[in-house]
């Protein structure tokens, strides 16, 4: 084992000034080669709530605002007030924050490096470096953009590295210097911060306890976390200078456990069933949730049309491993350092035992930060795996020495998967780069997406800096705050950037809606693209969702015909009333029936209405959502009415957008008829696709001239029909409220329709 053959496995831990640079070469051509692998790909693609909201909220401070006063965020302030000084230095710009995580991983993978070279010979330490870069794309969009999640990763493995200097040397310096890090990762993150915490305590009480000189335990700790303290009293200090201590606390520490126990996160997929697919994996919630984001982004449809997605369990088990294999790997780590605990009795062995007792701690705190805290899925799970990896190469190392014979056996059978998964990873990174091959033609970007991406992406920010001056605010919702950085425009509010489904503050829908009154808000984004494990806006944030309805309209839509594209709108103010009065269906006579070429109407029974005709609110517009039939079929609502002189129907016709791109594709066809005693005569008809046809998804507006009726009672007829049976839904039919206009006698009707 490694502390059996101590010459094999590090230099001396005394080593002196030269000793020490000759051991930084190999690490500084670790970060060198780390960054070369990285800048292929470190410029494409673009995430745009996560990343969007610490450059948008960077770029505030930077421009003398306040964190929590401005912008509502859960992390603690580090990773923000740290890129506000980079922007006070640089022109703001995605590109910029792509080379500060890009120098940041190098540094970690050199980082590792250097801690594992000292538990095991060089070639295992470059193995290392090899599964760390394939590590970098399998955790992707971690390390891909800037996060105060890998700038926390990267501080506590400082602090932990500068811990076991100390735990070799001695010196109380480097130990008041660990806290001052520690203080300061925890100021980027704190529940890293917690889960370092608890790793870190395990070497150092272990550390004093074996000794038989000074410090002690509480030494220790006292010369670690009084200095941690101070960057925290100095932090708090600052808030509370301006005024905002109340709100860091509110929104960094509170509100947290607010958001855990009011919202249910995703949680690890069920080990069972183990030897058979999980029908929940092959849901969208599943997916998106549990299959690497790498993926996802750029080779889905490969894994989308694999034996291995459809026909195999293998994906399910790998994944299932995935999230468990790190538990049983802790639990093999337990019992090795229980039995080699009489190491720390002698100089040649205990440096090597406390830093794989370190290794060891720092993987269990994260994997037990994650079991205890949401959301549990891959994203989340991926970016705590690197002490997973650190300890498998250590642990190789043991076994390896302990039983050669069957170690052997284990390369062999392990090298053509090992070689091709590695060939898959680098298939991932190619194809990252070459799926984003259009620059993104923003000053603010510097970035690659898709051509179609950033063809949309680039018009939409063009259409809101172009209808918007420099001060005005635009409300850009749900959270895509990344496109308020792009336009450098500011939200209405601080809560209204990134619309959680746990209000941060009490009536947040009002205090939005207020600002927006205050600030003159005339300008909305609407993002259609949800999180699938997040509701929609108008069941979590309703008071905003019909307020939005009821002032702005839709007059833009950006959308592609790529496979699940982006789809924003334009909304704007409307005027302050519409003209005309909305149609009374509440009279007696109204009727639902199905209707046919070749058969008599069927009638739909009033108990049942409610499943082909709904009132509602959508994107944004109040609507009547009527379900069309399918072949030659066709859903009627008829509404019986007398038309007045100069009378004209405005109404409007759409499909919610949350089925703009739905497959298999379908068309939906609305009509409007009119039928006298004498006649049903057919006064507008149009056939829509926004499945196939970007153009289709808006709203089409709908105005008909019934001039030729004044004066007779009528039967005016709604209806839908479609072209497939996954389009018999309400969210098919949608017709804005529909209303009268008329010059004549006002024997309208004035009923509102029912809510």
């Amino acid at each position: 084992m490694t502390g059996q053959h101590p010459a094999r496995t590090a230099p001396d831990a005394r080593m002196g000034g030269r000793g020490r640079t000759a051991a930084a070469v190999p690490a500084t051509l670790v970060f060198l080669v780390t960054l070369a692998f990285q800048l292929p790909f470190f410029d494409r693609w673009v995430n745009f709530m996560d990343e969007g909201h610490l450059l948008q909220f960077a770029d505030m401070i930077a421009d003398g605002g306040n964190l929590y006063r401005d912008a509502t965020v859960y992390p603690l302030p580090g990773s923000f007030y740290f890129l506000a000084g980079l922007f006070r230095i640089f022109e703001p710009s995605v590109i910029l924050t792509r080379w500060v995580v890009t120098l940041q991983f190098s540094a970690f993978v050199a980082l590792c490096y250097a801690l594992v070279r000292r538990l095991v010979p060089p070639g295992y330490a470059v193995s290392l470096v090899a599964l760390l870069l394939c590590y970098r794309i399998w955790a992707f969009p971690h390390w891909h953009m800037y996060s105060y999640s890998t700038s926390a990763l990267l501080i506590f493995l400082c602090c932990a590295m500068i811990l076991l200097r100390f735990f070799e040397t001695g010196r109380t310096g480097l130990l008041i210097t660990a806290g001052v890090i520690y203080g300061v990762g925890v100021a980027f993150k704190q529940d890293y911060g917690a889960a370092a915490l608890l790793a870190l305590s395990s070497p150092m009480v272990v550390f004093a306890r074996s000794r038989r000189s000074e410090p002690g335990v509480v030494a220790v700790f006292t010369g670690f976390l009084g200095p941690a303290a101070g960057v925290g009293l100095a932090l708090g200090a600052y808030f509370a200078w301006r005024g905002l201590l109340g709100d860091l606390l509110r929104f960094t520490v509170f509100n947290h456990f607010v958001g855990m126990a009011s919202y249910e996160y995703m949680s690890f997929p069920g080990l069972w069933p183990l030897f058979e697919q999980d029908p929940f994996l092959r849901t969208t919630i599943g997916i998106a949730s549990h299959f690497p984001a790498i993926l996802v982004t750029v080779d889905w449809q490969t894994v989308n049309e694999s034996w291995a997605f459809n026909e195999s369990f293998l994906l399910d088990l790998a994944i299932k491993a995935f999230y468990r294999l790190p538990y049983l790997i802790l639990a093999f780590g337990a019992l090795r350092l229980l039995s080699r605990r009489q190491e720390l009795g002698s100089g040649a062995t205990r440096d090597g035992y406390l830093r794989e007792l370190t290794l060891w701690s720092i993987g269990l705190g994260l994997i037990m930060l994650i079991t205890l805290n949401r959301p549990q899925d891959y994203v989340h799970m991926a970016v705590l795996y690197w002490p997973i990896l650190c300890l498998v190469v250590v642990y190789a190392r043991a076994l390896r020495l302990r039983y050669p014979r069957i170690a052997v056996i284990a390369l062999v059978a392990l090298a053509l998967p090992a070689t091709s998964a590695a060939n898959y990873t680098y298939q991932l990174a190619h194809k990252l780069r070459t799926v984003h091959d259009t620059c993104l033609d923003n000053p603010r970007a510097g970035v690659y997406l898709t051509a179609a991406q950033a063809e949309t992406i680039g018009g939409l920010v063009d259409r809101m800096t172009e209808s918007t001056d420099p001060d005005e605010r635009i409300l850009v919702i749900p959270y895509s705050p990344l496109l308020n950085f792009l336009a450098d425009r500011d939200g209405p509010h601080r809560t209204s950037y990134i619309l959680w489904p746990f209000p941060e503050i009490e009536d947040r829908d009002l205090a939005v809606i207020e600002s927006m009154e205050r600030y003159k808000t005339d300008t909305v984004v609407y993002d259609f693209v949800y999180f699938h494990d997040f509701p929609r806006i108008r069941d979590y944030a309703p008071e905003l969702f019909s307020y939005l309805v009821e002032n702005f309209e839709m007059t833009e839509v950006f959308s592609s015909d790529e496979p699940w594209p982006k789809k924003y709108a334009i909304a704007e103010r409307r005027p302050e009333s519409a003209d005309g009065d909305a149609i009374n269906l509440q009279v007696e006579g109204v009727d639902v029936f199905i209707g046919s070429q070749e058969h008599a109407p069927y009638p739909i029974e009033p108990d049942r209405w409610s499943e082909y005709v709904t009132f509602d609110l959508w994107p944004l517009r109040p609507v009547l959502a009527l379900r069309p039939s399918l072949g030659d079929r066709e859903t009627v609502l008829s509404v019986p009415l007398k038309i007045p002189a100069g009378a004209r129907l405005v109404t409007s016709i759409g499909v919610k957008p949350v089925l703009w791109d739905k497959l298999p594709p379908s068309w939906v066809r609305f009509a409007i008829a009119v039928r006298s005693s004498e006649e049903r005569k057919v006064v507008f008809e149009r056939t829509i696709d926004p499945s196939n046809v970007v153009a289709d998804r808006r709203w089409f507006p709908v105005e008909v001239d019934l001039g030729d009726f004044a004066g007779r009672t009528v039967n005016l007829e709604f209806s839908t029909s479609t072209q497939r049976e996954r389009a018999e839904t309400v969210f098919m039919g949608g017709w804005g409220m529909p209303r009268m206009l008329s010059t004549g006698d006002p024997g309208r009707n004035t009923d509102p329709p029912p809510a």
